[in-house]
């Protein structure tokens, strides 16, 4: 039996100020340690997106 699944790590800042890039890098790292294919991994972004302002729904990122 073949088992598929794939991991899905979504990072979110809510301004300039912030870094992404460092949070997707921690999370490589994490998942590196953890002896975690990169392969099945897909990495999600939003960029500028206050938690406070917009909606699970409204944030493009997420929704995918």
């Amino acid at each position: 039996m073949v088992i598929e699944f794939y991991i899905i790590i979504y990072s979110r800042v809510s301004s300039a100020a912030q870094n992404l890039a460092l949070q997707v890098e921690l999370a490589k790292q994490y998942l590196i340690r953890e002896n975690i294919d990169l392969n099945v991994v897909e990495f999600i972004n939003d960029h500028d997106v206050s938690a406070t302002k917009l909606a699970m729904d409204e944030r493009k990122g997420l929704k995918k």
